[in-house]
C-alpha cells in the first residue's frame, strides 16, 4: 500500500511541475539558509568548550570605581595567581597570560609574520592542555623561550626541526622549546607564538599593576560558595599589594565557557561577541522557516482545489476518508524531504561563501555536526506532515457528488487560514526590512560620526624596529621632501584606540583622590596632524624642551579634576609631576558602543622607544606612489624591516565596528532571503487563486469590465493583507530597533522613513508579483475561457 502511495505521489507531482518548482526549491532554499544559520550559532556556541577541563576552568575579573565610574576588567596583579594557587586549596593549578601583541619573527636574517604573541607562564599549559606535537613546554620556567604554534613553525621553518632553535623578536633571542597543535578558531584565546613571561624583568612586571590576565583551574565545578571564598582570597592579595587607597578591588569569577558570548571589558584580549546577536541570528533562523512553511501549507491548500474531481472518483472507487489523508500527507513529505535533500547540496555549495560573509570558518563535517543531519529531516518531515494535514483533512470530508460536480468551493475556516498565512509572510518581510534599514543607518552614522579627530588620509606604520624608532627625525624630514606627504608625527597609540591606563590627580590632591584616565605619549605635531581641537592654553612646542615635562588634558579630564581653568596648574601622572600646558576637545578612544574617556597626552621626549606608530598625512588625490615612498623611506633606514600600513578609518571600523557590519551583513542576506521565497509563494498562490476564477474573469469581460478593474479587483486584497500585516509589524520592529541602538551610547535618531520604507518595498514587491499574474489572467480571452461552458 505504501508503495502505492508513493507512486502515486510522484505522478501527481511530475504532473503539476508548476506546483513542485515552486514548492521544493523555496523550500530548499529556507532549509539552506537555516542550516547555515544553524552552522554559525553552532560554532558561536562551541567556543571554549574543547578543552579538556573547559568546565573547572574560570578566570578572574576585577572591578573598582573611580570617580564614581565602575570600572571592570578581566585583568589582576602579576604574581596573583600563583599566591592564589598556595592559600586557595580548590584551585588546581593557575596561569597567566600578559597582553597580546602582533610581531614579526626573524630567523637567519629573514622576517616572518606578523604572528600573534603573548607572554605566559609554564602553567599554561596545564590549565589549557595543547597537545604537544614536540619539545616540553615545562621548559618555560627559563626565560628567553618560546612555544610555536604547528602553522607557525612550519611557515618559519617548513620541514626542519625548530625545537632548540633561535628566534629574534624586537631584538631579543628566544629558544623554541616546544610546538604544539595550532589554536582552534573557536577559542577565545588566539595566538601564534606563547614567549615566557620570565623573560621580562621583575620591576617591568610589578609596574603593570592589573595588566594580566589570570586564569584558575579548579578541582570541581565553579559554585557560589566557592567563588566567594577565591574572590576574598584574591582580594586580600590586591589589598597587600597596594595597602590602605580610595580604590576598593572587587573580584569576581567568569567560567571559561561564557566568555565569548558575555563580555564587555575594556582591555580584553578574548575574541567576543554578545548574546544578544546569536538570539537575532536564532530569530532570522525561524523568520526564514516560517515564512517557507507559511508558503508550503497556502500553496498545499491552493493545490488541493484543482484536485476536488481526483478525490471524487477515488471516494467513488471505493478509497476510504484514511486513504485519502495518507495520499496527501506522502506527497508533501516527498516534497519537504527532496527539498532537505536540495538544501544540503545548496549548503554544500554556498557554506565557503557564507563563511567569509559572517567572517568565520564553517565547515559542512558530518562527523562534527551529527545533529543537524537528523534535526533537518525530523524538521521537514514535520512541515511536510503540517502542510499536507490540512488538505487532506478538509478534502477527505467533502461529499462526492458535490466534488464530482465541481461544486467545491473553499470555506470560510480555509480562507481565513490563507489570508492569516499571507498576512504573517508579510508581518515577517515588513519587521525585516525595517529592522535591517535601522541596523544599516546605524552602520553609516558610526561610519560618518566625527569622533574629534581626522582620520581619512591618515596612514599609519607600526610594529618598528628599533633603528626606525631611533632614526625618527630623519625619516620624518625625508618623508616631508615628497609633495604628497602633508605632515609626519610619531606617538605610542593613535586615536581611537585606548593607549595605556593609568591614574590621574592634581598635584595637591592626595592618591586616594586619583582617576583613571587614558594617556598617550606623543611627538609634538601631533595635535596638528589629527586636528584635535585645543580650547584652552596651547600645544606642545618643538622649540621648548621643558614642554616635555608637561601635559595636554582633555576636557572630560579637566571636569574630574575640578579645574575650571586648568592651564598652569600642575598635575600628577606616571609618577611624576607636570604643569598642564593645554585643554583639548574630547575624542572618542573606544568604539560609539561607550562614552568618552577622559585623556592625557605627555611628551615623548629624547625617548624614541616609546615611539610604536608613525603617522603620515596624504595630500587629498593620493596616489600609490607616496604609500610606496614611505615604504621606500622606512626599508632605506632598516633593509630588513617589513612595511605594512593601514589607514586610520580602516583600522577603527575593523577593530569596533566588524560585528556591526557582519550584522548587517546577515541581516540583509537573511532579510532576501525571506524576501524571494514570499514572492515565490505569492507568485504562485495569485496564479491558484486567478486560476480559480478564470471563467469569472471571463464573464466579468464579456459583461463589459475593463482589465484594470479586474487587475484591481485582486489587488486590493493584497492591499489591505499588507495594510493589517503593518499594522502588527511596524511596532514589532520600532521595539527591535529601540533595543539594538540601546547598545550605543552614540547612536542615529529613528526616523520614521525606517517604517515606512519598509511597508513601501513591501507594497511594491506584492503588487508587482500580483499585477503580472493579474495582468496575463485580464488581457486573455474570454472565448477562451468560457469555450467550454
Amino acid at each position: 500500500m505504501l508503495k502505492n502511495y508513493f507512486k502515486s505521489s510522484l505522478r501527481n507531482l511530475i504532473r503539476n511541475k508548476s506546483f513542485t518548482l515552486i514548492n521544493i526549491p523555496g523550500m530548499a532554499i529556507a532549509l539552506a539558509s537555516v542550516i547555515l544559520l544553524l552552522l554559525f550559532i553552532n560554532h558561536e556556541l562551541s567556543y571554549d568548550r574543547f578543552y579538556p577541563n573547559a568546565e573547572n576552568i574560570v578566570r578572574l575579573i576585577t572591578r573598582y570605581e573611580s570617580k564614581g565610574k565602575q570600572v571592570e576588567m578581566p585583568k589582576s596583579i602579576y604574581e596573583l595567581d600563583l599566591q592564589a594557587t598556595d592559600r586557595i586549596p580548590e584551585v588546581k593549578s593557575s596561569a597567566v597570560v600578559f597582553r597580546r601583541y602582533l610581531r614579526y619573527i626573524g630567523y637567519e636574517n629573514d622576517q616572518y609574520g606578523k604572528y600573534q604573541q603573548s607572554y605566559v607562564d609554564e602553567d599554561f599549559f596545564e590549565v589549557f592542555s595543547p597537545d604537544v606535537i614536540q619539545g616540553d613546554p615545562a621548559m618555560m620556567r627559563e626565560p628567553h623561550t618560546m612555544v610555536l604554534t604547528r602553522h607557525t613553525a612550519r611557515e618559519i621553518f617548513g620541514q626542519q626541526d625548530p625545537v632548540n632553535q633561535t628566534l629574534e623578536i624586537r631584538d631579543q633571542e628566544f629558544r623554541v622549546v616546544a610546538v604544539i597543535a595550532d589554536v582552534p578558531a573557536n577559542s577565545h584565546l588566539q595566538y601564534d607564538a606563547l614567549l615566557s613571561i620570565h623573560s621580562m624583568s621583575e620591576d617591568q612586571l610589578l609596574s603593570h599593576g592589573h595588566d594580566f590576565n589570570t586564569y584558575f583551574l579548579l578541582n570541581r565545578p565553579l559554585n557560589e560558595t566557592m567563588e566567594e571564598k577565591i574572590c576574598h582570597v584574591t582580594q586580600a592579595i590586591d589589598q597587600e599589594r597596594y595597602g590602605q587607597s580610595s580604590v576598593e578591588y572587587i573580584h569576581d569569577l567568569q567560567p571559561l565557557r561564557r566568555i565569548h558570548l558575555h563580555s564587555d571589558f575594556s582591555s580584553d584580549l578574548a575574541q567576543t561577541t554578545d548574546m544578544e546577536y546569536i538570539y537575532i541570528y536564532s530569530a532570522i533562523a525561524l523568520f526564514i522557516l516560517l515564512t517557507a512553511a507559511f508558503n508550503f501549507v497556502n500553496l498545499s491548500m491552493a493545490r488541493s482545489e484543482t484536485r476536488s474531481k481526483e478525490v471524487g472518483v477515488r471516494k467513488v472507487h471505493g478509497a476510504s476518508p484514511s486513504a485519502l489523508r495518507k495520499q496527501f500527507i506522502t506527497e508533501s513529505v516527498i516534497l519537504a524531504l527532496a527539498a532537505f535533500a536540495l538544501a544540503i547540496l545548496l549548503v554544500e555549495w554556498f557554506v565557503s561563501d557564507f563563511s567569509r560573509l559572517v567572517g568565520s570558518s564553517l565547515h559542512l563535517s558530518f562527523s562534527q555536526n551529527q545533529w543537524w543531519i537528523p534535526a533537518g529531516f525530523i524538521l521537514s518531515l514535520l512541515v511536510g506532515l503540517l502542510a499536507g494535514s490540512y488538505p487532506a483533512l478538509y478534502l477527505s470530508r467533502m461529499r462526492s457528488m458535490l466534488v464530482l460536480k465541481g461544486t467545491l468551493r473553499p470555506g470560510k475556516g480555509k480562507m481565513g487560514l490563507q489570508k492569516i498565512l499571507v498576512s504573517l509572510q508579510f508581518l515577517i518581510a515588513i519587521a525585516l526590512i525595517a529592522s535591517l534599514i535601522g541596523i544599516l543607518n546605524q552602520v553609516h552614522y558610526l561610519r560618518d560620526k566625527d569622533l574629534g579627530f581626522r582620520q581619512d588620509h591618515v596612514l599609519v606604520v607600526n610594529y618598528l624596529s628599533k633603528e626606525i624608532q631611533q632614526d625618527y627625525p630623519t625619516i620624518r624630514q625625508e618623508l616631508l621632501e615628497n609633495p604628497e606627504i602633508q605632515d609626519v608625527t610619531a606617538s605610542l597609540a593613535v586615536p581611537g584606540t585606548r593607549g595605556s591606563g593609568t591614574n590621574l590627580r592634581s598635584a595637591r590632591q592626595s592618591p586616594e583622590e586619583s582617576f583613571q584616565v587614558r594617556a598617550n605619549v606623543i611627538k609634538p605635531g601631533f595635535v596638528d596632524l589629527y586636528e584635535i581641537q585645543m580650547i584652552r592654553g596651547r600645544n606642545f612646542s618643538s622649540e621648548l624642551k621643558t614642554d616635555q615635562q608637561g601635559y595636554l588634558i582633555s576636557r572630560e579630564a579637566a571636569g574630574l579634576l575640578g579645574m575650571k581653568d586648568p592651564v598652569g596648574r600642575r598635575i600628577h601622572i606616571w609618577g611624576e609631576e607636570g604643569p598642564v600646558l593645554g585643554v583639548f576637545s574630547d575624542i572618542h578612544s573606544r568604539s560609539l558602543h561607550h562614552r568618552k574617556d577622559p585623556m592625557v597626552l605627555g611628551h615623548i621626549g629624547a625617548n624614541n622607544n616609546l615611539i610604536y606608530n608613525i603617522s603620515v598625512k596624504l595630500a587629498p588625490g593620493h596616489t600609490e606612489s607616496a604609500v610606496q615612498y614611505v615604504g621606500d623611506v622606512f626599508k632605506s633606514h632598516d633593509p630588513g624591516y617589513v612595511y605594512q600600513y593601514e589607514f586610520v578609518s580602516d583600522y577603527l571600523h575593523r577593530r569596533y565596528y566588524r560585528q556591526e557590519q557582519k550584522y548587517a551583513r546577515l541581516m540583509m542576506a537573511g532579510t532576501l532571503m525571506a524576501m524571494i521565497i514570499s514572492v515565490m509563494g505569492l507568485f504562485a498562490l495569485t496564479a491558484f487563486h486567478i486560476n480559480r476564477k478564470i471563467k469569472e474573469i471571463g464573464i466579468r469581460k464579456v459583461m463589459g469590465a475593463s482589465s484594470y478593474r479586474i487587475i484591481r479587483m485582486f489587488s486590493t486584497r493584497y492591499l489591505i493583507w499588507v495594510g493589517l500585516s503593518a499594522f502588527m509589524a511596524l511596532p514589532l520592529a520600532y521595539y527591535f530597533i529601540r533595543s539594538w541602538y540601546s547598545n550605543f551610547v552614540y547612536h542615529s535618531p529613528m526616523h520614521w522613513w525606517f517604517f515606512a520604507g519598509s511597508l513601501f518595498i513591501v507594497l511594491i514587491v506584492a503588487l508587482l508579483t500580483v499585477l503580472g499574474k493579474a495582468t496575463m489572467a485580464a488581457n486573455t480571452n474570454p472565448a477562451e475561457t468560457l469555450r467550454d461552458e
